[in-house]
């Protein structure tokens, strides 16, 4: 499985590491430790497949896309998922750069998925499979550390997710323009 991603600014990334690293520490998520290499990200896309097309379009369009600022909106949860999240307000400019990542990647991209531009909500996930009886307190560490108010998207990456193996490999890395 291979997901394309957004990755954070050096600052932003030691910030939301802080948080995992003090959610790990009190016992409340092991999230950001489930698997080797995990980065804080934003999640664009996820699909089975790849091809060297692929790459080439999305080279293309990040030469020519200027590095994003994104607000954080909230932190909050999904309905009926045992996770936190740090929520990113949908601005016309991310909109428009998701738009044009899933024309790059329709051949290859359930149009059903969360990840599509109908469905998709950004974020960076702060833990996940937290038992009920956490939440609150998992919800309340990271409103606690979290002080940011934008963080900056330099970079995409195609990641590959190797589930036996509990690790990412980064296949492709994509700087937007400064």
């Amino acid at each position: 499985m291979y997901a394309l991603v957004m990755c954070l600014d050096h600052k932003s990334q030691k910030e939301v590491k802080k948080v995992w690293k003090q959610l790990a520490a009190e016992s409340l998520s092991h999230y950001a430790y489930e698997v080797r290499e995990r980065e804080p990200h934003v999640t664009l896309a996820s699909f089975d497949y790849l091809d060297e097309t692929i790459l080439k379009n999305l080279s293309l369009l990040t030469r020519k896309t200027d590095c994003l600022r994104v607000k954080i909106s909230h932190i909050g949860a999904f309905v009926g998922a045992p996770m936190i999240t740090l929520n990113i307000d949908k601005s016309k400019d991310l909109i428009y750069f998701h738009e044009q990542v899933h024309q790059i990647l329709e051949t290859i991209v359930d149009k059903k998925s969360l990840y599509s531009p109908a469905n998709w909500l950004p974020h960076i996930t702060f833990a996940n499979r937290i038992s009920h009886d956490k939440l609150e307190k998992v919800f309340n560490r990271c409103h606690d550390f979290w002080k940011l108010k934008e963080v900056d998207i330099l970079s995409l990456k195609v990641i590959e997710i190797v589930v036996d193996e509990k690790l990412i490999n980064v296949v492709a890395e994509f700087k937007l323009k400064k």
